[in-house]
Order: structure tokens, then C-alpha cells, then sequence
């Protein structure tokens, strides 16, 4: 699909934290934000050469979903590599995903948040992707729903109530 040297290109992003807003999807990166924006049909975001610049989504010449992967002692690495193109432009955005040998529900959830996101892409976008790996389709907006924080709150209260009963126990225990 995509070249070594295109790959290594590719500006590192998150596609696991991207959030849709107000039809625009933003995907963090370590020097701000790639900017999709469904409305408008355009991502913005660092092109390959270095600045910043916009794209058509509807006059792509060019639009891949590429995935590697390297094995580790511990995990095997998955890269996923988004590259767009027009002409003399282009765009190119990674994420590693680590799948873990052994099973832990946080990294495991987390590499599939990622893959999901990735794979999800070009539906949410509305646009055909040049891909090995089976992409996803139909309603993928639940999948960049942002996180809910009202939960955060409930468990929050319910640790406390843990704590208040660990104390009264402690406590009680104590003044046998």
C-alpha cells in the first residue's frame, strides 16, 4: 500500500482520543488538532511537506488506510497510517495501537478504540479507502462519541461511600 518512507512521514496522532463535534471531527496530535470537517466536505491539518493546509474531501486523488504491524517481546505494534492526496499535496497521520499477548481490559479496550476509530475513518467520512484491512461501515458516529463524565461522578460517590464504610470497619475492628 504505502511506502516505507511515506509511513515514516506521517505525523503522529490519536485517532483513540478523536471526538466528533458539531460535525467536525478533531483528531489531537502533539502540535494541535486535524481538523474533519463533514459540513464542509475539508481536513486541515500538517502536510507532509510541514505546513498547514486544507484538503477537499470530495477531490481526493487519494485516500488509503494503511496497516503494519511488528512484533515485540510483550505486544505486537499496529500501525495505522491515513494518507490523503491532491496533486503535489498531501497529508499523512499515524497511531500505533499495541495489542497486548496477555489479556488486561484497559490496554485491550484501548487498541480497540483505536482500531476501531481508524477502521471507521472512511465511512464516517463518506468517502471509498484503499485498504487491506476490512474496513467499518454503516452508522459509525456512536463510535467518536465523546465520554460521557456523569459517570465520573457517580463513581466518584460510590468510592466515598466505599471509603466511609472501610473506615467504620477499620474502626470497629480496632476497638475489639
Amino acid at each position: 500500500m504505502l511506502t516505507q518512507l511515506m509511513r515514516d512521514a506521517a505525523h503522529s496522532v490519536y485517532f483513540s482520543d478523536a471526538w466528533l463535534e458539531d460535525e467536525v471531527l478533531y483528531v489531537p496530535f502533539s502540535g494541535g488538532r486535524v481538523r474533519f470537517d463533514l459540513r464542509a466536505r475539508t481536513v486541515t491539518g500538517p502536510s507532509l511537506k510541514g505546513p498547514e493546509i486544507t484538503l477537499s474531501l470530495d477531490s481526493l486523488d487519494e485516500f488509503v488506510v494503511d496497516h503494519y504491524e511488528r512484533m515485540g517481546d510483550l505486544k505486537t505494534h499496529h500501525f495505522y497510517t491515513v494518507y490523503l492526496s491532491r496533486g503535489d499535496f498531501a497529508m499523512a497521520f499515524q497511531e500505533r495501537a499495541k495489542e497486548y499477548f496477555e489479556y488486561h481490559p484497559e490496554t485491550s479496550a484501548e487498541y480497540e478504540r483505536t482500531c476501531r476509530r481508524v477502521l471507521a475513518l472512511p465511512a464516517l467520512l463518506g468517502l471509498r479507502a484503499a485498504s487491506e484491512k476490512e474496513l467499518i461501515s454503516g452508522d459509525v458516529r456512536p463510535i467518536y462519541e465523546r465520554r460521557r463524565h456523569a459517570s465520573a461522578g457517580a463513581g466518584g460517590l460510590g468510592g466515598l461511600v466505599l471509603a466511609g464504610l472501610g473506615l467504620a470497619v477499620w474502626f470497629l475492628l480496632r476497638r475489639r
